[in-house]
């Protein structure tokens, strides 16, 4: 029977850190605790195990940004730099490499068609 969409359940570090020490104590079967908290099969546990050993609690990354770890993750921010902020070499470089991808665009629909 459908209820609706059901709200994911957000659980506090304090209640995930019981979940694992109950698994990690050999108080609990993982299935059991699955069933018992109704955590999602999808990994969520596991790392949380992870997190424990890792750190000795778990984490709560919900909302934190990872570009201080990874600054290029993601997709790339749009660039306002124009042609007129551009100096004479990054200029050529720019237009040097639109001729190079516009030609390479052109090749492969030319191989398209010969297929």
């Amino acid at each position: 029977m459908y209820q609706g969409k059901r709200k994911n359940k957000r659980w506090t570090i304090q209640e995930k850190n019981e979940i694992v020490l109950l698994y990690l104590d050999q108080h609990m079967g993982w299935n059991e605790i699955l069933r018992t908290f109704n955590i999602p099969g999808d990994g969520m546990l596991q790392r949380w195990i992870e997190q424990y050993r890792k750190f000795g609690t778990c984490v709560d990354n919900r909302g934190k940004a990872t570009h201080l770890d990874n600054p290029n993750k993601g997709r790339p921010r749009n660039s306002k730099t124009t042609y007129k902020d551009m100096s004479k070499e990054e200029l050529i470089k720019e237009l040097e490499f639109r001729d190079e991808l516009k030609n390479f665009l052109v090749y492969l629909n030319q191989q398209n068609k010969d297929i």
